[in-house]
């Protein structure tokens, strides 16, 4: 359900932003990513209420889960936390460092964003519950990990594609005055890129979850949250473009990648 709710939230996001921007500019870009998180909370409340009311018996097939004794439920709350409060908290540093202009801007590249973002929160639904099967099925870890990095370069793949052919629309033809009038510059593009393939980290997540390592989950996730922060402070600091503030939020994305990929390997068991 998690994995739905991503999707449903870029979709709309990717909708209306783009809807907005075409008629009324930067503003309507932001107004328009505000109707999509809206919408997307009203459309979850919905499909909730009914799962809610459902009197589906469960599948004889489904896992039987232990009561947690570890609290793991909370730590994946918390990591959950860290990883999207600066992803959500982006476009107010944005708009209050930068300008109103460059928050529009901003809002407009991270439509690109959603392009993978929406690859990787369909595919997560279905591999991630796979993960845990192999998991409860006796898989190595070793497996567990390759099988998580061909979905994952699969998403890649898939998004850079899509990416490629948004590209020529913005810098080519048929959207080049959209992108002449937000600013959007081909590192800029690429940054913003680079950033959207991270998020297969979140494979990575069902991956850790399924060996119960949720502390360690959330201790890749704090390191994300840290590295956002530094880096909004050397963007203070230093004066930095906004191309580099997104180039900061892909090496944090980053770093938390490779910190579960460690911390995974480091008290392996089989």
């Amino acid at each position: 359900m998690f994995g739905f709710g991503n999707l449903i939230r870029a979709a709309t996001a990717i909708a209306f932003g783009v809807l907005g921007a075409w008629l009324a500019g930067w503003p309507g870009a932001v107004a328009g990513e505000i109707v999509a998180a809206a919408v997307a909370g009203l459309l979850m409340r919905y499909w909730l209420v009914r799962l809610a009311e459902s009197t589906t018996a469960p599948s004889p097939d489904a896992l039987t889960v232990d009561s947690p004794r570890d609290y793991g439920g909370y730590w994946i709350f918390v990591s959950i936390i860290l990883v999207s409060a600066p992803l959500y908290l982006d476009r107010l540093f944005v708009g209050h460092v930068f300008g109103a202009a460059a928050a529009g801007s901003y809002a407009f590249v991270l439509l690109f964003y959603m392009i993978n973002s929406t690859i990787v929160a369909i595919i997560v639904q279905s591999v991630g519950p796979q993960l845990v099967m192999m998991e409860r099925s006796g898989a190595t870890l070793l497996r567990q990990v390759k099988t998580a990095s061909a979905w994952s370069a699969a998403c890649i793949f898939a998004g850079a594609a899509q990416l490629a052919a948004a590209a020529f629309a913005v810098f080519v033809w048929p959207l080049e005055s959209l992108g002449d009038k937000y600013g959007v510059t081909v590192g800029t593009f690429v940054a913003i890129s680079f950033l959207s393939f991270f998020r297969v980290s979140e494979f990575f997540d069902w991956l850790m979850i399924s060996r119960d390592r949720e502390k360690d989950m959330t201790t890749a996730s704090a390191l994300f949250f840290a590295t956002t922060v530094l880096g909004a402070g050397a963007v203070i600091q230093f004066d930095l473009s906004l191309e580099q503030l997104i180039w900061l939020l892909a090496l944090a994305r980053g770093i938390q990648l490779a910190a579960q990929l460690i911390l995974l390997f480091r008290h392996r068991t089989r």
